[in-house]
């Protein structure tokens, strides 16, 4: 019996806490966006950073990426390392080249801390970093 409650108690854990979030309504579509890709070697003297320009090509694709990608996120406590990062005001997306997750924080309107994560498919994010 108490297997089958631990089983349960996680199971309510892993997949009782996904949400929907529209990730439009969480980029101001009039700011720019900043954009670092981490260098792979590990020297931070090669960090890149770039600005993506509202309207522009990687900024259209962002933003129907956020629109196709708007369920199934889980609440995440983790710290994580990524390939990149995309940042503007209170929201910021971490990502991985070739990756299959995406993690996203902002700060909602109650002033709460937020950390999500979702599956993607393999390099639907490498648009940002090529």
């Amino acid at each position: 019996m108490s297997r089958s409650l631990l089983i349960a108690i996680l199971s309510t854990i892993l997949f009782g806490c996904q949400t929907d979030i529209e990730l439009a309504e969480l980029i101001d579509k009039n700011s720019p966006i900043i954009l670092t890709v981490m260098p792979k070697d590990s020297h931070l003297n090669d960090l890149r950073t770039d600005t993506i320009l509202s309207k522009s090509d990687k900024w259209n694709k962002l933003l129907q990426f956020s629109k196709t990608n708007s369920s199934n996120w889980n609440s995440t406590p983790a710290s994580y390392i990524a390939d990149f990062y995309i940042r503007q005001d209170n929201f910021q997306l971490m990502g991985w080249n070739d990756g299959t997750s995406v993690v996203i924080n902002y700060i909602d309107s109650n002033g709460q801390a937020n950390q999500l994560t979702r599956t993607i498919k393999p390099g639907e994010l490498n648009f940002l970093t090529e």
